[in-house]
């Protein structure tokens, strides 16, 4: 059962750039986390993972509407996808990623959201 949902933010400082990890707490039991790539103009979504009983109950979008608090600011973010991942695929278009090249036909797709056009 879902209680009150917590979100904890952290980062790592490196030479250029910074990772961003945002955790999904409920009851303070990690149940979702989602990693960012961070640099001056970019911004990369390297990493999404929501606890197998806690999936198809909205935890992923909760990360994605954290998320979005924090790229909003950014031109453009981009992940790497399984084209075979039907449900992260849905998620992402429902926030407004679309399909820009594929790196291995049939396995990873690359997808973007354009925030502002310079």
């Amino acid at each position: 059962m879902i209680g009150k949902l917590k979100f904890i933010h952290s980062k790592e400082e490196w030479d250029f750039h910074y990772t961003y990890h945002v955790t999904i707490l409920n009851k303070n039991k990690n149940i979702g986390n989602v990693t960012l790539s961070v640099t001056l103009d970019d911004i990369q979504i390297i990493g999404m993972y929501v606890q197998p009983q806690y999936r198809g109950q909205g935890i992923g979008e909760k990360l994605m509407r954290e998320l979005e608090k924090i790229y909003s600011s950014y031109d453009k973010i981009s992940l790497k996808v399984r084209r075979d991942n039907i449900s992260a695929v849905n998620l992402y278009k429902k926030f407004g990623f679309k399909f820009y090249s594929i790196e291995e036909p049939g396995i990873y797709q690359w997808m973007i959201k354009i925030n502002k056009i310079k």
